[in-house]
């Protein structure tokens, strides 16, 4: 009992379309993958909270400017991330800790 032919078009159509669609995405995003700075630029748009992408971008930025014109983006690139951390208390120790420290 195999597919009727409708079926085997529209899921071969399918299919056709989403190689045609991923084709054309990865071919739009290619310049992307120029340089380091480009790169983590889209990735910290994509991703704006992420800790990695404004580090990384932080760190681009840093390389590419060895005269340190752009330091104060490459600091406050850098600083960033340190906020989401602690919004998302992923490493703070509990408050109850800190109260028995002397």
């Amino acid at each position: 009992m195999g597919a009727t032919p409708l079926a085997s078009v529209a899921a071969r159509t399918a299919l056709g379309l989403m190689v045609i669609a991923y084709g054309a995405r990865s071919f739009l995003r290619n310049p992307d993958w120029d340089d380091d700075e480009r790169l983590w630029t889209k990735a910290v748009e994509a991703c704006p909270n992420s800790f990695k992408t404004h580090k990384s971008l932080a760190f681009a930025i840093y390389e590419k400017d060895p005269e340190g014109k752009n330091i104060d983006r490459v600091i406050a690139e850098g600083e960033r991330p340190a906020r989401y951390r602690q919004d998302a208390n992923c490493h703070a120790p509990p408050r109850r800790l800190l109260s028995h420290q002397r």
